[in-house]
């Protein structure tokens, strides 16, 4: 229930490119939501990629960080989204794009995660 696998990240090329070619967008904070909802059956309701930009946070030490605690607020927060998403038959691909030079606790990443979470089930 509360997991991350490895079949959930976003890793294929061609879907990356066609998901910041096609998807809309949302912002919360330091965080920019890139999302499109695909008409398909797949094992895996949703698949996430995270981005942490090096012209932004320099230090890898501090990327992988910051990836740890997206990972960690959407692995505990994707339950949420994964059954609406299940009720309307729409598999999801989405980024998760980090936009600041701070780095952020991770109870401003938790927040800001559950209310982008929030806003992109409202719209769909």
């Amino acid at each position: 229930m509360y997991t991350f696998k490895k079949s959930e990240r976003l890793c294929n090329r061609s879907s990356t490119e066609k998901l910041h070619a096609e998807g809309s967008s949302c912002k919360e904070g330091p965080l920019r939501l890139v999302y499109l909802p695909i008409k398909s059956e797949r094992s895996d309701v949703i698949k996430v990629q995270i981005v942490v930009p090096k012209r932004h946070i320099a230090k890898a030490v501090n990327r992988n960080l910051i990836k740890r605690y997206i990972r960690e607020s959407v692995r505990k927060q994707k339950q949420l989204l994964i059954d609406y998403l299940e009720l309307q038959g729409v598999c999801l691909d989405m980024s998760v794009i980090y936009q600041s030079s701070e780095i952020k606790s991770f109870l401003i990443i938790d927040q800001k995660i559950n209310s982008l979470l929030i806003r992109l089930k409202s719209k769909l």
